[in-house]
């Protein structure tokens, strides 16, 4: 569940898992990635989330 400020959001799991782990990291930190240059008020959440993912 992912907090958008005007509602919550949730990540459709089933468009993951169409190829290897690389290919779905890599999609969904493009993903988060766009998120928070789309929506300013979400970057630092954006970033929390691609260090996270990144950090293991």
């Amino acid at each position: 569940m992912l907090d958008l400020g005007d509602g919550p959001g949730v990540i459709d799991w089933q468009r993951f898992g169409q190829g290897p782990l690389e290919l779905d990291a890599g999609m969904f930190l493009a993903t988060v990635w766009r998120l928070g240059l789309d929506h300013e008020a979400l970057a630092g959440e954006a970033t929390c989330a691609l260090r996270a993912l990144l950090e293991g």
